[in-house]
């Protein structure tokens, strides 16, 4: 598409997107004047419209941002996020309202997030020391099911515990994986779950869950955490291999069968002695005083 005798719409404010992503080290106007040789009345007169965008600058401008023509005639929003921004990056310079909860830490390079979700897509097991049956030795087993990538760049997800359903997503930052889920139905209570990103086929994330307990009293709740350790079990084209799943579609199977509550006293399988393992609550002496550490 030819840029000739074209104007682009809003074009100083996809500009300003623009300098906001620091692509090889280009923040300002002026130093983007200086990469397209142009003078800053010059670049003024283009953001505000009254002098059209020529040929050889906006070949320009598309190969130091490495940005395809077509994308300049995208919306604000869809520009912004092609370029990797987050919906509030892109919202302080549109001037709309950002919904949701949305971080600058977030990954949003969709690439990145592809390769994440090729990995973790799925279902999962959930295992972290009970936090709502106090006084006694148990283990929750969760369902945790990875689903699809959805248009901001979240990964959904859902957890299935032995009483609720959870509904959310998850996202990467550097270096780490956040899911933030929140309970069906009665929407009291929000989990936030912190692994590492997966670094191995299958995966494994271990981290710390964040959560509500009212343990004996259900009429009043407390913040808790406990260590998690989600373990992969496949995707749905491989539960008929894994499971005797009968008549049932392997959604509903994983659903009915696959929440519970354990006891480490007496479900001792091997595998399961290395999940003890990863989510050992206990603080040594020589470990942080008062305080949980995933390692």
């Amino acid at each position: 598409m030819s840029s000739h005798n074209l104007k682009i719409p809003e074009f100083g404010k996809k500009l300003e997107l623009l300098l906001r992503t620091g692509v090889k080290g280009i923040k300002t106007a002026s130093a983007l004047c200086k990469r397209l040789d142009i003078s800053p009345d010059y670049l003024s007169r283009m953001k505000k419209g009254t002098r059209t965008v020529p040929d050889e600058m906006f070949s320009k401008l598309c190969s130091i941002y490495e940005v395809s023509e077509n994308c300049w005639f995208d919306s604000l929003e869809t520009f912004g996020k092609s370029l990797g921004l987050s919906s509030i990056q892109i919202s302080s310079i549109t001037g709309d309202t950002a919904f949701g909860i949305d971080f600058n830490s977030r990954i949003t390079d969709k690439r990145i997030i592809s390769d994440i979700h090729k990995v973790i897509s799925g279902y999962w097991y959930s295992y972290y020391y009970s936090v709502s049956r106090i006084g006694e030795l148990f283990v929750s087993k969760d369902l945790c099911i990875i689903k699809d990538i959805n248009s901001s760049g979240f990964i959904e997800c859902e957890i299935i515990d032995s009483s609720f359903r959870y509904f959310g997503v998850c996202f990467p930052i550097k270096g780490m994986l956040y899911f933030i889920l929140e309970k069906d139905e009665l929407f009291n209570e929000i989990i936030v779950y912190t692994t590492n990103l997966p670094d191995r086929i299958p995966p494994k994330l271990n981290g710390v869950i964040l959560c509500l307990s009212g343990g004996v009293d259900e009429l009043s709740a407390s913040p808790s955490a406990s260590k998690v350790a989600f373990r992969y079990i496949g995707k749905s084209e491989e539960i008929h291999n894994l499971f005797n799943i009968g008549t049932l579609s392997p959604d509903e199977y994983m659903r009915k069968n696959i929440p519970a509550y354990l006891s480490p006293k007496t479900d001792i399988e091997p595998e399961m002695l290395e999940v003890y393992k990863a989510i050992d609550n206990q603080i040594a002496k020589d470990s942080i005083p008062y305080a949980l550490r995933a390692t």
